[in-house]
């Protein structure tokens, strides 16, 4: 059966079916209805929903009330918060103030940044020229510091 044959049988078994939201192709290439299927996907779905939405990440949320939190309340908190949309990246400026006045290493500064999937992530730009290459090799790619993911990038001098 070719793409043109294919489309065609498609389009009038689904004339024909017009309640069947999902299908599968046969290896014999017949079209087989997937209700129960669909309908087994949408419930398990629809358990999740709630009637109730998010409340929106609080814009007044402190510094200091990051801190107390828990690993795991920093972790469901993080995950509420929407990064394509700045929520509470004035935490994140703090982390990266604060990291950079600790950080050993020679710092160009620091960056608050989006990495993929919407995960907000700390770039922390070194001087790599003056540190040595032993202290280079030694640097983590990746770590959190306060809860948060950060990533060390060399920065040119």
């Amino acid at each position: 059966m070719n793409l043109n044959e294919l489309f065609g049988a498609t389009a009038q078994w689904a004339d024909r079916h017009a309640d069947v939201r999902a299908v599968a192709l046969t290896d014999e290439g017949g079209l087989v209805p997937l209700v129960e299927r669909f309908d087994e996907i949408a419930a398990w779905h629809k358990a999740f929903e709630t009637d109730e939405p998010e409340p929106p990440p609080r814009a007044d949320f402190t510094y200091e009330e990051w801190l107390a939190l828990g690993a795991s309340a920093r972790d469901e908190t993080l995950a509420t918060w929407n990064p394509y949309q700045h929520d509470n990246v004035h935490i994140l400026q703090e982390a990266a103030r604060r990291f950079l006045e600790q950080c050993k290493y020679p710092c160009a500064g620091a960056n608050v940044g989006v990495y993929h999937m919407g995960q907000y992530v700390i770039s922390v730009s070194l001087y790599a020229s003056q540190m040595s290459q032993e202290e280079i090799s030694a640097l983590p790619r990746w770590f959190t510091f306060e809860g948060f993911s950060v990533q060390y990038i060399s920065e040119p001098e």
